[in-house]
């Protein structure tokens, strides 16, 4: 492939020729020709930001690692502020866990799949949501992403 050359302004005390120098290559990717294809391109930080549904990625250590604003917005984070929710231990979220390690609620949320956790609301009130079966299935994951169901309202109806 042929280079492509510009030129930059005469170096001062040199002949006032131009210099030549390589122009920066940059490589997009192609458009897609169908909607899978997009859907294949789509970085998934991008997908997990855009989707309704609250999500959480936990580290096996315990500490939130990733939040989306539907989560945030869920716990009450003012602008549905999801930095709010990143690095805090999963103790700190989960209502009734305060003084439970941190790993632990990890195993907690694990079996907990489809049943519902109390999460603490930043007004100090818990929201009740039904927690779903771990997103990243393989034991090698290095962390346990799950969406949540509020189902406050709903039970709150329930006992009226």
């Amino acid at each position: 492939m042929p280079s492509i050359l510009t030129t930059d302004a005469p170096e001062p005390g040199l002949s006032g020729a131009p210099r030549p120098r390589p122009a920066i290559e940059r490589r997009r990717r192609p458009p897609p020709a169908t909607p899978r294809d997009y859907l294949q391109q789509l970085p998934a930080l991008v997908l997990l930001n855009r989707l309704p549904t609250p999500t959480l990625a936990v580290g096996l250590d315990g500490e939130v690692i990733y939040a989306n604003p539907a989560s945030a917005a869920m716990l009450g984070h003012p602008d549905a502020n999801a930095s709010d929710l990143t690095g805090q231990p999963l103790s700190s979220l989960m209502a009734g866990h305060a003084h439970t390690p941190a790993h632990d609620c990890v195993a907690t949320l694990r079996a907990a799949a489809g049943t519902v956790v109390a999460w603490c609301h930043v007004d100090g009130y818990d929201v009740h949501a039904v927690v779903s079966k771990a997103l990243l299935t393989r034991v090698t994951d290095p962390l346990l992403l799950i969406t949540l169901i509020d189902v406050t309202d709903a039970l709150w109806s329930s006992k009226s």
